[in-house]
């Protein structure tokens, strides 16, 4: 949902806290670093056929 409100520039301040939440959580829960689960996240969003395999 974030992604596709920010391809169409409508991006809401709620999302984006919700995504930034998410991430934060993700990290906590895995012991990984919050800005390495963004960039994989993002890598993963934007190029979906890298893994594809």
């Amino acid at each position: 949902m974030a992604w596709a409100e920010q391809q169409e520039n409508w991006l809401t301040v709620e999302t984006a806290q919700a995504v930034q939440a998410a991430i934060t959580a993700h990290a906590e829960a895995t012991r990984q670093s919050r800005y390495d689960v963004e960039r994989e996240l993002r890598r993963i969003v934007r190029h979906p056929a890298e893994d594809d395999g």
